[in-house]
């Protein structure tokens, strides 16, 4: 067991499977569309929903023999 080691986990909550794949598909649309936006003068801006936000508590599956540590993207809020 290595316990210094650690990789992150993504767990997605993720209700209506369809409804997710349309706004990812949307989304990265409108990246591939990006630089001929620019062009046409109409730019593209992302942001962060959570900028405000301090993880106190991420949920971690423990190290085992053979498995690093993984970290999820979500955390508990207190």
């Amino acid at each position: 067991m290595k316990p210094h080691q650690t990789e992150y986990w993504l767990f997605p909550e993720i209700e209506d499977y369809e409804e997710f794949v349309a706004r990812v598909q949307s989304v990265c649309d409108l990246y591939q569309q990006a630089f001929s936006l620019y062009e046409q003068g109409i730019h593209l801006v992302s942001t962060d929903e959570k900028t405000g936000i301090q993880a106190l508590e991420r949920f971690i599956l423990r190290a085992i023999p053979g498995r690093k540590e993984r970290r999820e993207h979500t955390y508990k809020r207190h």
